[in-house]
C-alpha cells in the first residue's frame, strides 16, 4: 500500500563506509553511503553507529536528514567508528496462491531433511500435483501401491522383483510381447516379431526355441528335446495320453556279432562282422555285415551271437523271427536250398536254418560247422533282421 512521506528502507543490513577521516571536532554532519553507494534513512533507529566503542543513541547522540547524519557532538579528530544501517522490517502478509516459484525454494527443502532409513510403510505420505488445477495434494503410499497395481505401467531399463509376478489379464493379438493369464488358459506367452512371434534363448544368447511369425509350429532351433525321467514319451496322432500312441524309446548304434558253434567256436583268421542296429519303441532292425576267413569251422550247430536286445518271448507267433541272408563261403547242398537266419523267442544269438525250397516245411534243418569252409577264398555275408524285444 502507498505511505505518506519515504517508504521504509527494505532489504539487508549494509555496513556504512568508514568517515572517520573527516572528524575534526568541529563538524558534527557527515555524508553517509555503503559500498560507495548513498544510504538514505528515514529514521535514525535504521542505524547502528558506534563512536570509539560506544554505541550511539538514536535522535539524542545523532539524527538523519536525507543521506546526512548529524551528530550531538561533533566528534574530534582520531576518534573511532563504524556503522550499519538496517533494513526495515516490514510484514509481506500471506503468500498468493502459486506466487512463490521453484526458484525461490531452497535445494534443502528436501535434500536437508533426514533419509525415512526403512522401506516405504503404506502410512508415509506424499506430495503429488493433482493434474486438474496444479493444486499440490498429500496422498499415502498406499494409495500410490494400489494406483500402481492397477493401472498399465511404463518402465524404461529392467524389473527386478523380489518375489514372483503374477499377471491378471489375457493378452491380445496385437502385444509386441506380453505374459498373460486366464483361469482357463493359465500362463500366456503372445508376441510378434517380423521373424518369430516367441523366441527363447539360453544364457549364450542362443535362440534354443522358436515359432515363426503367424505359425503355429514349435521349431527346437538348438539342442535336443529331453525328458526329465526314463520311461517318457511322445503321444502321436492323439489329443490325450494314450499308451499305444506313445512313442517312449529311440535308439541306434552298433554291435560286433560273434560267429559261434554249440560245441566248439570257429576260429576267424582274418576280418570278421560289423553290425548295426535301430530301436524305435519295442521295434529292433538290426544288419549284419561278415568279411571273414576261417582257419577253423569248429564244431557243432551254427549261431551268430551278441544281438543286441533280447527278443521277446512271443515273439512270430511263437516261432521265432526270420531274416535275410545273402553272400557267399557257406555250402549248402542242392540248387534249391537257402539259409535263413533265426531269432528264436526270448534269445540274442541267430540261428542258421536251411530251406529246400521245394520240401518246406519237411527239408529245414539246422546249419552245423559242416557247412563252414576254410577256403582261402573266405567268405562275405550280409544278414538283416527284423524283431521285437520285450
Amino acid at each position: 500500500m502507498p505511505y505518506i512521506g519515504k517508504s521504509p528502507q527494505q532489504g539487508n543490513y549494509s555496513k556504512l563506509d568508514d568517515f572517520s577521516g573527516d572528524f575534526d571536532g568541529s563538524d558534527a554532519t557527515h555524508a553517509i553511503a555503503s559500498g560507495g553507494t548513498a544510504i538514505d534513512p528515514i529514521t535514525p533507529n535504521a542505524l547502528i553507529i558506534s563512536i570509539n566503542g560506544v554505541i550511539q543513541e538514536p535522535a539524542t547522540d545523532y539524527t538523519v536528514s536525507g543521506s546526512n547524519i548529524t551528530f550531538t557532538t561533533a566528534p574530534a579528530a582520531g576518534d573511532n567508528f563504524f556503522g550499519v544501517a538496517l533494513g526495515e522490517g516490514v510484514s509481506i502478509g500471506t503468500p498468493s496462491n502459486s506466487t512463490i516459484t521453484a526458484a525461490k525454494l531452497s535445494s534443502a527443502v528436501l535434500t536437508g531433511h533426514s533419509d525415512i532409513g526403512a522401506g516405504i510403510a503404506d502410512a508415509d505420505l506424499f506430495l503429488v500435483d493433482d493434474g486438474a488445477g496444479g493444486t499440490l495434494r498429500k496422498t499415502a503410499a498406499s494409495r500410490i501401491k494400489t494406483y500402481v497395481e492397477a493401472s498399465a505401467m511404463a518402465v524404461t531399463g529392467n524389473v527386478t522383483a523380489t518375489g514372483t509376478v503374477e499377471p491378471a489379464g489375457d493378452t491380445s493379438a496385437g502385444d509386441n510381447a506380453a505374459i498373460g493369464y486366464t483361469s482357463a488358459e493359465g500362463l500366456i506367452l503372445t508376441g510378434q516379431g517380423s521373424t518369430d512371434d516367441i523366441t527363447i534363448k539360453n544364457d549364450a544368447d542362443t535362440t534354443v526355441v522358436n515359432v515363426a511369425t503367424g505359425g503355429t509350429d514349435v521349431e527346437i532351433s538348438a539342442g535336443d528335446l529331453l525328458f526329465g525321467a526314463a520311461g517318457k514319451g511322445v503321444c502321436l496322432g492323439v489329443t490325450t495320453n494314450t499308451d499305444s500312441n506313445t512313442l517312449d524309446d529311440y535308439e541306434e548304434g552298433t554291435f560286433t556279432p560273434t560267429l559261434l558253434g554249440s560245441t566248439t567256436n570257429p576260429t576267424i583268421s582274418a576280418g570278421g562282422f560289423s553290425g548295426t542296429y535301430r530301436k524305435v519303441g519295442d521295434a529292433v532292425f538290426i544288419f549284419i555285415d561278415g568279411g571273414f576267413s576261417l582257419s577253423n569251422v569248429g564244431s557243432g550247430q551254427i549261431s551268430i551271437g551278441a544281438i543286441p536286445f533280447t527278443s521277446n518271448s512271443g515273439g512270430g507267433g511263437g516261432k521265432g523271427y526270420n531274416g535275410t541272408f545273402s553272400g557267399r563261403g557257406f555250402s549248402a547242398s542242392g540248387t534249391t536250398t537257402i539259409v535263413v537266419p533265426r531269432l528264436n523267442p526270448g534269445d540274442t544269438a541267430l540261428t542258421l536254418r536251411l530251406f529246400d525250397q521245394n520240401d518246406y516245411p519237411a527239408s529245414e534243418s539246422a546249419a552245423t560247422n559242416s557247412n563252414l569252409s576254410t577256403s582261402a577264398n573266405g567268405a562275405n555275408w550280409v544278414i538283416s533282421l527284423f524283431y521285437f524285444t520285450s
